[in-house]
């Protein structure tokens, strides 16, 4: 199976992975989590750099796929 894609991030890089994968924008990010936008902006590059993709969609819809792996790999083991 393929690895996490969060597993390669840090701390910070996986709360903002998670809330742009929840659709929220730099700006609200910044603000949930007291960092300043440009802070976000960073973060986001990093984190495509590592997961290796280039779109906030793209990224979601990676993350949804994996939640569904995840899921399925799951519902196989308790069968």
């Amino acid at each position: 199976g393929s690895l996490d894609p969060r597993s390669s991030l840090s701390v910070r890089e996986r709360e903002v992975y998670d809330l742009v994968c929840a659709g929220l924008s730099n700006r609200e990010i910044a603000s949930k989590l007291f960092i300043s936008e440009a802070t976000v902006k960073v973060h986001v590059h990093h984190m495509f750099d590592k997961v290796g993709i280039r779109s906030r969609t793209a990224l979601a819809m990676n993350a949804a796929h994996e939640r569904v792996r995840q899921a399925t790999s799951t519902m196989e083991r308790t069968n």
